[in-house]
């Protein structure tokens, strides 16, 4: 490294010799100047930067209009959840009613079931007080003289 650099000003020494290079910048820094050399070759002109300047306006908008088409949907969509939050409180509602009618209905039948098990066992009695009952107007008959 130390000949390289030793070479460097070897050339830097000798072409300043033959007026290739002016004194001034061979005394620079090197460091400085290549930062020189790389800001005029990065910075963009006054016309590329109107032009990224229009380019990044354009994103902005770009942007600005895509948020506010998301609000939009974001909007949309609350009220959609409103409307089905409203939706499925009517269907809760009549879910309620249908069970208790079904609850109604259900105790209506275990009445029903318990009044024909009533009635079967009034009928049993009925017909077995109706074979008593015929029996006893036979036995009847029989001790009464003709």
């Amino acid at each position: 490294m130390i000949r390289c650099v030793a070479r460097g000003k070897q050339f830097c020494v000798s072409y300043a010799s033959r007026g290739k290079i002016s004194k001034s910048v061979q005394s620079e820094p090197a460091k400085r100047r290549i930062d020189e050399v790389e800001k005029t070759i990065t910075e963009p002109g006054p016309i590329e930067d109107h032009k990224r300047v229009s380019e990044l306006e354009a994103l902005v908008a770009q942007k600005d209009e895509i948020i506010a088409d998301k609000n939009r949907q974001i909007k949309s969509l609350k009220q959609q959840i409103k409307d089905l939050n409203a939706v499925a409180s009517k269907n809760d509602e009549q879910c309620t009613k249908y069970d208790k009618q079904q609850k109604q209905v259900d105790a209506l039948q275990q009445c029903i079931s318990e009044l024909s098990a009533i009635i079967a066992s009034k009928d049993v009695l009925l017909a077995e007080a109706s074979a008593h009952y015929d029996t006893l107007k036979e036995r009847i008959r029989e001790l009464m003289p003709e």
